[in-house]
């Protein structure tokens, strides 16, 4: 939560990190970056590496970023990812023949017994009495998915949803991206990209991506380099 409200507070700051992750994620030929919005889903692709062990550790982990140690990454510092967690209930990804998602309306969620039974492993009627006895306060307490940090826990998914089917999401990328904004925010992302994209200085401080491509109700922009000048 601190880092969603508090470190991205800009409408443009998600998309120059995904942008900054997908250009650093280059296979060594160039990456060519898909953003399309679609319903209430800001959705976005790139054909750049799918996501490794290390990307899924720093992905789930609350700090953790695989650009720590490699300085020939521009975002190497920052903790993007977790831009896409900004005003958000649902995240869901798929990369490298995997497809999961973070969702913070998870049933789940909701129930304490069956949630941290669960992740605590008790299974016994007796291990489970003496687990809600050593936390009863918080049991007491308990409000819900805003006691769970659902931001850092994959659901994996066995299908894409019918809202996603026949969009960019499904389209084949090597990582593709849907985060679910409400009807007026995913407005605000839209007239944040356009304007981005009507200043395309940004691709000068970009080492591999190539072309951004942005598609909504009808409207089609893109930005290229021209890589045969440099």
């Amino acid at each position: 939560n601190e880092v969603g409200e508090n470190l991205y507070t800009g409408k443009k700051r998600m998309f120059y990190e995904l942008l900054q992750n997908a250009d650093d994620s280059s296979a060594g030929v160039g990456v060519q970056f898909s953003v399309e919005t679609d319903g209430d889903y800001l959705i976005i692709a790139h054909d750049g590496k799918s996501f490794n062990s290390n990307d899924f550790e720093s992905i789930i982990s609350a700090a953790k970023s695989t650009k720590s140690a490699n300085k020939k990454k521009t975002g190497y510092k920052g903790i993007g990812f977790k831009s896409v967690f900004t005003n958000t209930s649902k995240v869901l990804i798929r990369t490298g023949g995997y497809y999961f998602s973070f969702d913070s309306t998870y049933p789940i969620y909701r129930n304490f017994e069956e949630f941290y039974y669960k992740v605590a492993y008790k299974k016994t009627a007796e291990e489970r009495a003496r687990f809600i006895k050593t936390f009863n306060k918080e049991y007491r307490d308990f409000k819900g998915v805003r006691d769970i940090p659902w931001q850092l826990l994959p659901i994996w998914e066995e299908h894409v949803p019918m809202e996603l089917q026949d969009t960019l999401f499904d389209s084949g990328s090597n990582v593709a991206i849907a985060i679910k904004k409400n009807s007026i925010d995913i407005l605000q992302v839209e007239e944040s990209i356009k304007e981005i994209l009507s200043n395309p200085i940004f691709m000068l401080f970009l080492r591999h991506a190539k072309r951004v491509q942005y598609q909504s109700n009808g409207e089609f922009a893109i930005v290229c380099k021209d890589v045969r000048n440099g």
